[in-house]
């Protein structure tokens, strides 16, 4: 029976991977899909360059040289199976000039500002004249920065309002998954403010809560809809590049938080490396002008270096506790084999998926680290609840309900620094004592001995609701603590809960009475005093009533 909840956890970390990545898999080869509109005509074959004169089919990775124009001739059908109104074009880090039959359609021309030197990747709708038929489409591309291969889509034609829905509704699934990464950060950061605020810092938790708005600051750029939002997307461009050199940071941080040995020294290392390259890369981008996706060897060859680094520690380490090896191999080795192969893919391939792996390397990611953390919590809210009745059982008399005897000795501690610290901070106390308790038990049994005790509690619970404690001292001995209220108040109090007492028929016993006494920290200093001088004057009070019942003592 021991091994069933390693079981039901490794089933359902099996889950969680397995819908995960099917559900990252479907987001992302929908958003990484080409236009598939039904309607629209895709303009692929026969294209002319008028450079060199070679025919060229789109799409096609061409080797664009900077401010060098590219210019390619096409000539529409003479019929075609639908009227469109626009063409549609991705450009890509270029100016676009688009002519139909040497009539400007589109020209653009970007001028540099401040860091940004170019209007970045986009997607742009062109208007069409209603007699486009048959004419001839040229395109001018003129490249903004030096590119040395860059995959040209081909033009289609379509209707913008159709496109537009296509578009929007391949990147939703993407965008869901986004933003819940986006709200787990900010729920994360929000909670670990709280549990500093309360003396506890979870480093583990600070890490997981940047990851997730890293994360989700690397996926929003992926979505093609920001191509759209945005007329110049360099600081999309950016974003993209400077969250990826930064992503390391926060996986270091869940690494080093969960070791205990000196290989703690050596992520720190790892961590001041990384922070230090992206600092390079960002100042070269700023002052130098080289471009990040120039840099991207560079930030590859360093990933492949922290992969080198932290195998061996997550292989031979030594973890905080037991399972926490398992639970960061989990989470961490599907971002690594998923970057691996997006880096053979972008190498050694055509293959035109933007960090497609990764990208659900990230998303198993964050739900594993989220199912971990929620684990976790629920053990430590379970200790907590266990930990609270056992203090429960441990202070609470079982039989009234009310504070027992331990709870007594305990507050008495602080009441008594209270006390001393603050001259003007004043307590009473009440003692009081059920005179037929005994009698009770012997007449009638001790079940009627019980049903007395729960009365009086309850009465006492009534009578005074504003309390420090009302507690049973033990047997029919009761002490209740209250903030400072005068002896002559709290008799008339008394007096009634005497007689609310005595308006109960506890079975047959036909005379009840009620004994108590007061005392307050204006005459005594010390709870201990207070106690003796509430019990002295409890007992005389029980004396009196045995006297005039004819009882002897």
């Amino acid at each position: 029976m021991k091994s069933l909840p390693k079981l039901l956890d490794r089933i359902v970390i099996f889950l969680i991977l397995f819908a995960l990545t099917g559900f990252a898999a479907i987001c992302l080869l929908r958003d990484n899909s080409s236009f598939t509109d039904k309607q629209a005509l895709p303009l692929q074959e026969n294209w002319i360059n008028t450079t060199s004169g070679d025919t060229v089919s789109l799409p096609a990775s061409l080797s664009l040289t900077k401010n060098v124009p590219l210019t390619l001739q096409f000539t529409l059908p003479e019929s075609s199976p639908h009227p469109y109104t626009e063409l549609y074009f991705s450009p890509y880090y270029y100016d676009l000039e688009v002519y139909l039959d040497d009539q400007p359609l589109l020209k653009e021309k970007f001028e540099p500002v401040y860091f940004s030197r170019t209007n970045g990747a986009r997607k742009v709708f062109v208007s069409l004249p209603d007699d486009w038929e048959g004419k001839q489409l040229t395109i001018v591309i003129t490249p903004q920065v030096q590119i040395s291969s860059v995959k040209l889509t081909a033009p289609t034609l379509c209707f913008q309002t159709d496109a537009l829905t296509e578009i929007y509704l391949l990147n939703l699934p993407s965008l869901v998954a986004t933003n819940i990464i986006f709200l787990l950060g900010i729920c994360l950061v929000v909670l670990y403010r709280v549990l500093r605020k309360n003396n506890h810092n979870d480093s583990g938790l600070l890490a997981l809560a940047l990851f997730s708005l890293l994360c989700s600051i690397y996926l929003s750029t992926q979505l093609g809809w920001n191509k759209l939002l945005f007329a110049n997307t360099t600081l999309l461009y950016i974003a993209e590049f400077v969250a990826h050199l930064l992503l390391p940071l926060p996986l270091l941080l869940v690494l080093k938080n969960a070791l205990a040995d000196r290989s703690r020294r050596v992520i720190d290392g790892c961590l001041c490396a990384t922070a230090l390259h992206a600092t390079i890369q960002s100042l070269l981008f700023l002052f130098a002008g080289i471009e990040f996706r120039e840099m991207l060897p560079a930030a590859h060859l360093q990933l492949l270096i922290l992969v080198i680094i932290t195998v061996p520690i997550l292989a031979f380490g030594r973890f905080r506790q037991s399972g926490q090896r398992r639970q960061v191999c989990i989470s961490l080795v599907p971002i690594i084999v998923c970057s691996s192969i997006d880096t053979i893919i972008h190498y050694f391939t055509n293959v035109a998926l933007p960090a497609f792996f990764l990208q659900i390397g990230f998303f198993t990611f964050v739900v594993l680290q989220a199912f971990f953390l929620i684990r976790l919590y629920l053990k430590a809210w379970e200790v907590e609840q266990r930990s609270k009745a056992y203090e429960t059982l441990a202070y609470t008399d079982l039989l009234t309900g009310l504070k027992n005897r331990n709870a007594y000795e305990s507050d008495a501690e602080y009441l008594d620094v209270m006390l001393k610290r603050n001259l003007r901070y004043n307590i009473s106390c009440i003692a009081v004592d059920a005179d037929n308790l005994k009698r009770t038990n012997d007449q009638e049994g001790h079940a009627a001995g019980d049903l007395l005790l729960q009365t009086i509690a309850e009465v006492l619970k009534k009578a005074f609701p504003k309390n420090l404690g009302i507690y049973r001292i033990g047997g029919d001995e009761f002490t209740i603590l209250l903030t400072y209220r005068s002896k002559t108040e709290l008799r008339l109090v008394l007096e009634e809960v005497v007689k609310s007492l005595a308006a109960h028929r506890f079975q047959n016993l036909a005379i009840f009475s009620f004994s108590y006494g007061i005392s307050d920290s204006t005459e005594f200093r010390t709870l201990a005093a207070l106690t003796a001088q509430a019990d002295a004057e409890m007992y005389n009070m029980k004396k009196h009533h045995r006297q005039e019942a004819g009882l002897i003592e």
